[in-house]
């Protein structure tokens, strides 16, 4: 619409640049989500709960819900996916790294929710040990 800003001016160029920006970061972040959403429930059908597949579409979807501030429903997601990966990654050997991504993860949306039930810094710690 406007290819540079001798054509409209540079406010306006500008403003259509951010304007696109947000428009492309926003369908980015819900398509992530969309996508994550369909995968866990796809793979939970056909692989059951403790599939490392299921775990890493359940942490990634809980991951994007955290980068948009809906930490409540982060919580829920990144704890079921800590649960899981917690009681399979000791059998499982290529689970190990997925582990701290998820502990990692998990820990920094309690921190960052300051959640009265658990202490993030303790996450923290385990992650680190």
């Amino acid at each position: 619409m406007v290819p540079d800003s001798t054509a409209a001016g540079v406010d306006l160029r500008l403003r259509l640049l951010e304007l696109g920006s947000t428009i492309h970061r926003e369908i980015e972040s819900l398509s992530a989500l969309a996508s994550r959403a369909r995968g866990y429930e796809e793979a939970t059908v056909l692989l059951g709960l403790t599939d490392l597949e299921v775990v890493k579409a359940r942490w990634t979807r809980g991951h994007v819900l955290q980068l948009h501030g809906y930490l409540d429903a982060a919580r829920v997601d990144l704890r079921a996916a800590l649960r899981t990966i917690s009681e399979v990654s000791a059998e499982n050997e290529p689970w190990h790294a997925e582990y701290g991504d998820v502990l990692f993860c998990c820990s920094s949306v309690e921190v960052a929710a300051e959640s009265p039930y658990t202490d993030g810094r303790d996450l923290v710690r385990r992650a680190l040990a």
